[in-house]
């Protein structure tokens, strides 16, 4: 094991309690934006009544061709789900509001970054897919 110069000891000393300090504030951090257990279950147990269900989603064809090693994946992403509204927000032109959605453009065979192509399809989601794919 090296040995530091006396002169370095009170200097690391101070450098460890500072270390020590930060991963305590960063523990007690973590543990702010962590969910309790029963809000866990809570969320966990959502029914399609206590949620907010899209009026229309809108997909676009992606692919993976930007990055240094791109893998050439193509498929589909989700580009965003909405409510139709009569009040004009200023959010979207045409009035409707946006709803929280998982849009990440990162490739799932590389984690590259995915291109968005000019393929979009919006589809209106009239009624409960899952009443849809009982029948398959």
């Amino acid at each position: 094991m090296q040995e530091f110069p006396h002169s370095l000891s009170p200097l690391l000393s101070l450098l460890l309690a500072v270390l020590s300090l930060c991963l305590v504030v960063c523990e007690a951090l973590l543990e702010l934006l962590m969910i309790s257990q029963k809000e866990s279950e809570r969320l966990e147990n959502l029914t399609v009544s206590d949620i907010k269900l899209p009026d229309y989603a809108v997909i676009t064809y992606a692919v993976c061709t930007i990055d240094k090693n791109a893998c050439g994946w193509g498929g589909w992403m989700l580009e965003g789900t909405f409510t139709t509204s009569d009040a004009k927000t200023v959010i979207l032109a045409n009035g409707d509001d946006p709803l929280p959605t998982v849009t990440l453009q990162i490739c799932p065979n590389c984690g590259g970054t995915i291109v968005r192509t000019d393929t979009a399809h919006l589809y209106d989601l009239a009624g409960q897919a899952d009443l849809r794919m009982e029948c398959r």
